[in-house]
């Protein structure tokens, strides 16, 4: 098989998938589909078609590049990361390259997942890390270039990627093309990410004006000991 140049690498993961693997599935489809990939493989590799693994590779590739721009993530990603994980080892041998690029997907994925997993979407708009993230897009009127929000919320660059991977993931922000340049790409609120910041902004206030009402009340509590004891030691 063909070593996968850098270019190439490129390429493949800006392709765009066709619409019948980019339709988003669950996790009985996502798996039913890995197994036929796989089943592919092994009668294609079993007639001599070595390259049937590079095939799948780039298949792969441009699978991914489109389930890092879906929001919400609904498609099971762990049948698709064990994929990669064994291209990558059944790669190694003949093509170095790729076998990189199918363990640097199954890394991605993996932490994708984790990252999912640790950060629920009801806690999003709650944490630090994304809540930071969530805030500076909305005072930047909802959609921004990421280099914006970055500096908007003071996050690292992976710090920034990894609070995406999760308000990507549960649909709180999606990616679009900047309407002046398709090639570059910009950050979007979605509905769902504003109703996440407006309760939390609603909560904030209530929170606020509870605390006032409190220290309102302790003043005053206050002020009418100080009365009394003035008004008994004059007495």
């Amino acid at each position: 098989m063909t070593n996968i140049t850098a270019d190439k690498i490129t390429a493949r993961r800006r392709a765009r998938v066709p619409t019948t693997v980019r339709t988003s599935v669950g996790r009985a489809v996502a798996a039913g589909l890995v197994d036929a990939v796989r089943d592919a493989i092994r009668k294609l590799v079993a007639l001599g078609q070595a390259e049937a693994r590079g095939a799948a590779l780039s298949l792969l590739v441009a699978h991914w590049a489109h389930l890092q721009q879906e929001s919400p993530l609904t498609e099971d990603l762990r049948p698709w990361q064990l994929l990669a994980s064994d291209l990558a080892v059944a790669l190694e041998p003949i093509d170095g390259t790729a076998a990189v690029v199918a363990r640097e997907i199954a890394d991605e994925m993996r932490s994708t997942v984790t990252i999912l997993a640790r950060n629920p979407a009801d806690q999003l708009a709650l944490r630090p890390a994304t809540r930071r993230v969530l805030e500076a897009l909305y005072e930047l009127g909802g959609r921004a270039e990421p280099s914006e929000v970055r500096k908007r919320s003071g996050h690292s660059a992976t710090h920034l990627s990894n609070a995406l991977k999760a308000l990507r993931g549960h649909g709180l922000v999606r990616d679009e093309a900047v309407p002046t340049d398709q090639r570059r790409k910009q950050l979007v609120l979605t509905d769902r990410g504003r109703d996440e910041m407006a309760g939390q902004r609603s909560a904030a206030a209530t929170d606020a004006s509870f605390r006032s009402a409190v220290q309102v009340r302790e003043s005053a509590a206050s002020d009418d000991r100080y009365s009394a004891h003035v008004r008994g030691a004059l007495a």
